[in-house]
């Protein structure tokens, strides 16, 4: 994935964008860290790249949210938008097996007894897996929403999106924390 030297002030851009539009839309009051980070999440998809055999043919590509529902609401404003010429899909799952067809996966932190079920089924499917869970990329996830001084912030384990056949651009990867981890 070619892009140029912009991408970061992009990212950065589209990011308060939505924070704004939010607030403008009226829906301040009611941002909250699932409104942050599913415009993140989104962010992430303009520079990541999944594997070609992991896309179906219908000219959409699955972002799946695993566990609690109250998270759903930020997730689900998703629906519709673009990932490169497809249409995103958001849907819930309640347990790892139904990770089929997901090309994203959002694992919240309630799923994290089985975290370990979803990580092998995400590797297996080449599923970019996200997640809020403490530790999520350094136990193998492949980013990991991380608060530092009451900002979301993310860390990235680059293995973990290697052995899935996920690129990463390296513009994400320099706003990121870098990890090692699991496999």
């Amino acid at each position: 994935m070619n892009m140029n030297g912009n991408s970061i002030r992009t990212f950065c851009i589209l990011l308060a964008a939505l924070v704004f539009m939010l607030a403008a839309t009226g829906h301040a009051a009611e941002l909250d860290e699932y409104d942050i980070k599913s415009g993140m999440l989104y962010n992430f998809t303009l520079f990541i790249e999944l594997p070609a055999e992991s896309l179906d043919t219908t000219k959409s590509a699955t972002i799946c949210i695993a566990g609690d529902n109250t998270s759903n609401r930020s997730f689900y404003r998703l629906q519709g938008k673009a990932y490169k010429d497809r249409t995103i899909i958001v849907r819930q799952i309640h347990e790892p097996g139904s990770a089929a067809g997901c090309n994203i996966l959002f694992i919240n932190r309630s799923e994290s007894n089985r975290l370990s079920a979803y990580l092998q089924t995400a590797q297996k499917r080449s599923i970019m897996t996200v997640s809020d869970i403490d530790r999520f990329a350094a136990n193998g996830g492949i980013i990991g929403f991380i608060e530092q001084n009451r900002k979301v912030r993310f860390e990235i384990n680059l293995n973990a999106a290697i052995q899935s056949n996920i690129k990463i651009n390296s513009q994400l990867l320099k706003l990121a924390r870098i990890v090692t981890g699991n496999q």
